[in-house]
């Protein structure tokens, strides 16, 4: 060829041309490799050992339940505790080569794939979960659908993120199992073990935070109302602290959340271990009224009772009545934000802000702090609700601008036992939050009721999260 240029110019192409075919083999090979450790999965899960099931994440890997939402899972350590924990949940048989299989099958479709940089991917594949047990199926049990991102990692492709989206559950299935109330069936995994033991006992050689009982003046119902104030050991005027607001259950009182759910012993224990932030709790009396509480008998029921126990007492005839309860249970919204957080930040070295106060509770609290908190996003960026009661609002009610939620939002907690007639509140609210991609932890007390070793367990967990 007699011009240069012209040569030149054929010799560049065809080495682009070249180096676009490798890079387009590259990528191919890259998907294949990450097709294969989505089947991996499926086999792992079923079959293989806690440890197996870790080596597919990266060591920081994670699963989320919610598009965008926080981890529910992540690290080695709470991967294989996943892994263990599935097994024991759902059952397991002797297999082939000496260890145990799963009852279930995850089958993989509809994957795809894309390579995003060096060593980076994402992908989407739906898992349909097969069981056969006995008698019963194969059916489908659930249909989900994983959203991934890779890494690649001396050679080998890892799970980096894993999020989880249950498209549909076959609750009755579920419960014909026995793997738990029909409620449940369509939900992920609990996003926590259980608190180690000890977690709610006095530790020796653990300092304690001190309690102290106080009284503030109420607008709503024109008198002075009780709460109890948990500050942590070593409180110093001289330091800002955060304010966690502990609300207790119908029939509960401000003392029960430290009587029965000894949540001051809790924190004094994740304090010492560093393991919470040091914060005051407030633990008022929830509701608003002067009237007589005679649903559980007067006064919150009787003394020594645990709320929601069978010798509470169920009032006089003719008492208010649980219509009247309710009403009493929402008026304290109006107490909370204007009396008694005034007073508190009047009387305590507190940081005065949205982004340091944190609203909780159970049954009736959890309601209470579901329908005050996310009304008031002004206020509170912390929210949790333990197995909340029939007073809490409707999911879209609670959540009617998705955007501002996820904008403003720290935490939003959502727990309950899944033995708790009650299941089917706390799952709804997960289900409208997943919907609209709000980010939110689902947890799932295994085996738990409508009881408190259930909110102790809890109150751990939502503690340790906290303020970070």
């Amino acid at each position: 060829m007699k011009n240069p240029k012209i040569a030149l110019t054929l010799l560049l192409m065809t080495v682009s041309s070249a180096l676009v075919a490798a890079d387009s083999l590259q990528a191919i090979a890259d998907r294949t490799l990450i097709r294969e450790l989505m089947d991996r999965y499926g086999l792992v899960h079923d079959s293989g050992t806690p440890e197996e099931y870790a080596d597919l994440f990266t060591a920081d890997g994670e699963i989320a339940v919610a598009a965008g939402g926080p981890a529910i899972v992540k690290g080695r350590e709470a991967l294989m505790a996943q892994a263990r924990r599935d097994h024991e949940r759902f059952g397991n048989e002797p297999a082939a080569n000496g260890k145990t299989t799963s009852i279930m099958r995850h089958l993989i479709s509809n994957a795809q794939i894309t390579i995003t940089g060096a060593g980076k991917a994402t992908g989407t594949c739906y898992v349909t979960t097969v069981v056969k047990k006995g008698d019963v199926g194969p059916s489908i049990l659930s249909i989900s659908r994983y959203t991934d991102r890779y890494v690649k990692q001396r050679g080998e492709w890892r799970i980096q993120r894993r999020e989880i989206t249950i498209e549909f559950g076959n609750g009755a299935l579920g419960k014909e199992l026995g793997f738990g109330s029909a409620a449940s069936q369509s939900a992920p995994p609990p996003a926590y073990p259980n608190a180690p033991a000890g977690f709610d006992a006095r530790q020796s050689g653990v300092q304690s935070g001190r309690i102290e009982r106080v009284e503030y003046d109420s607008k709503v119902t024109g008198n002075k109302r009780p709460a109890i104030v948990y500050t942590p050991p070593g409180y110093s005027p001289a330091r800002k602290y955060p304010v966690l607001y502990l609300l207790h259950g119908i029939g509960g009182n401000e003392s029960h959340w430290t009587q029965f759910g000894v949540a001051d012993v809790i924190l004094n224990n994740l304090i010492a271990a560093n393991k919470a932030v040091p914060m005051i709790i407030v633990m008022p009396n929830g509701r608003a009224s002067n009237e007589p509480a005679m649903v559980f008998g007067p006064g919150g029921g009787r003394a020594g009772a645990a709320p929601g126990s069978n010798d509470g007492g169920r009032g006089r005839p003719g008492g208010a009545g649980m219509a009247v309860e309710f009403t009493a249970y929402a008026a304290f919204e109006r107490e909370l934000v204007g009396d008694l957080i005034p007073f508190i930040e009047s009387r305590y070295s507190v940081q005065a802000d949205r982004e340091h106060r944190a609203l909780a509770g159970l049954s009736m609290g959890g309601g209470q702090s579901l329908n005050f908190g996310l009304a008031n996003l002004d206020t509170f960026a912390w929210v949790g609700g333990f197995s909340s009661a029939p007073n809490t609002a409707q999911p879209a009610q609670l959540v009617p601008n998705p955007t501002a939620a996820v904008q403003k939002l720290k935490l939003l907690w959502v727990s309950c036992g899944d033995q708790d007639s009650l299941f089917n509140i706390s799952e709804g609210v997960h289900n409208y939050l997943s919907a609209n991609k709000v980010p939110h932890i689902w947890h799932i007390d295994v085996g738990g009721a409508h009881t408190f070793p259930v909110w102790k367990n809890d109150l751990y967990h939502f503690s340790t999260l906290l303020f970070r």
